[in-house]
């Protein structure tokens, strides 16, 4: 890929295809980013770096985080996902209520399969980016994974078009990305609502090989508050279950053959949203059984605990 307008031209070499890596502009960067981008982007460059941040999520948080949820936690439709060979990377899509969605999920690949070692998270670049605390929870919890950032103001335009070329070129043997289109949490009190899905997973899935691995992803369940979760675990019999419902995976050049980046992003999360009615039909089936509502008090499913 030639460098873009407003880029850097140095690049440093991938982790999984062995292309070069392109950088973002340091020119554009501002205050704390000038630190924290290049130390996170050299950390998902460099192959021993990127094997390092792989243990770190591996030992230190993803079995920590199966053992809290595994009491409660209920998988649909992962079989066909242990059962694949992706041999250029796997897209997992999701939709977004709380900012442990996605950990849940890659902690499950990471402790059931061998599919994946190195795991992408595109995050906003506020609060994770900007500031030493955001710096340090990205490296302690998964090892510099929270990359790349994904810019909102008025440099999203260059930056984000240079984010979508770096994970077009991280992708390949043993490497996953976890993306939620809806670009931000969801907090309407309706756990199976979504928001409209932005383009950017339309444009990498135009820019990546067409033998990449899309697997859409509805998760239920979780919220964002910790304490709810250990109690949960304390008591899972009487705490709502964290729900994972994986879809048929699919080939990126299946879906993107004569879609745009709009209808792509669209497609994909019409299929998230059919395995969340799917959820909400054997939901809604669970309470009626237990003798209550059909639909849960508003606080119940905003947070996906107390129902």
């Amino acid at each position: 890929m030639g460098a873009r307008a407003g880029t850097a031209v140095e690049r440093r070499r991938s982790v999984a295809s062995g292309l070069a890596v392109p950088r973002l502009d340091r020119r554009r960067l501002r205050g704390f980013e000038r630190t924290t981008i290049p130390v996170i982007e050299a950390i998902n460059a460099r192959p021993p770096l990127k094997a390092l941040s792989g243990r770190v999520q591996l030992t230190m948080w993803a079995h920590a985080i199966q053992a809290l949820l595994r009491r409660r936690q209920h998988v649909d439709g992962f079989e066909a996902v242990r059962a694949l060979e992706p041999r250029h990377g796997i897209v997992i899509v999701s939709n977004h209520r709380s900012y442990f969605d996605l950990f849940a999920c890659c902690s499950l690949m990471l402790t059931r399969t061998r599919l994946a070692r190195r795991w992408y998270f595109p995050v906003r670049t506020k609060s994770w980016y900007d500031s030493v605390g955001g710096m340090l929870v990205n490296l302690a919890v998964t090892g510099g994974a929270m990359w790349p950032p994904v810019y909102r103001d008025d440099r999203r335009k260059v930056m984000n078009a240079v984010l979508l070329d770096q994970l077009a070129t991280v992708l390949g043997p043993g490497s996953a990305i976890g993306i939620h289109p809806e670009g931000r949490r969801n907090l309407d009190g309706d756990p199976w609502d979504q928001l409209p899905a932005r383009r950017g997973i339309g444009i990498l899935l135009t820019r990546c090989h067409p033998d990449v691995v899309v697997i859409p992803l509805f998760l239920a369940g979780l919220t964002d508050d910790l304490w709810l979760h250990l109690k949960a675990f304390l008591a899972p019999r009487r705490s709502p279950p964290v729900r994972l419902r994986f879809g048929a995976p699919r080939r990126a050049g299946d879906v993107r053959v004569g879609r745009t980046p709009e209808e792509i992003a669209s497609d994909l999360m019409a299929e998230v949203a059919r395995l969340g009615q799917v959820d909400r039909g054997l939901w809604e089936h669970r309470l009626a059984a237990a003798g209550a509502p059909a639909v849960p008090a508003p606080l119940a499913v905003a947070t996906g605990v107390g129902a």
